[in-house]
């Protein structure tokens, strides 16, 4: 039926980040096949599963007949899927975490 478009090994390109001291997590970046980068991190203390994506995309690369396109598909990416309890959004949400977050550019 379906056809992979992309196929090939999975290439490790580092396990190496700079990273504060006390950040205990371990990172792993790769490519896939379709030459999308891909940040993995573990955290030994976390029970829970995540997923992020960064599309290096906005309100910025809107067309100007059509502002709000980018929040527009921001909506549809998630229409149809369950919603997420409010209680870990919340989570997500608060000020007060026990690790900085860590935003990495992988240019």
């Amino acid at each position: 039926m379906g056809e992979a478009l992309h196929s090939g090994p999975i290439e490790h390109l580092s396990n190496k980040m700079e990273k504060p001291l006390l950040d205990d997590r371990l990172y792993r970046v790769m490519e896939l096949p379709n030459h999308l980068k891909v940040l993995l991190i573990h955290d030994p203390d976390n029970d829970k599963t995540a997923a992020a994506m960064d599309v290096n995309v906005g309100s910025f690369s809107d067309p100007d007949d059509v502002p709000g396109t980018a929040h527009a598909v921001e909506h549809f990416c998630f229409m149809g899927t369950k919603k997420v309890s409010y209680r870990y959004t919340d989570i997500l949400n608060t000020q007060q975490r026990t690790k900085e977050q860590i935003l990495i550019s992988i240019a």
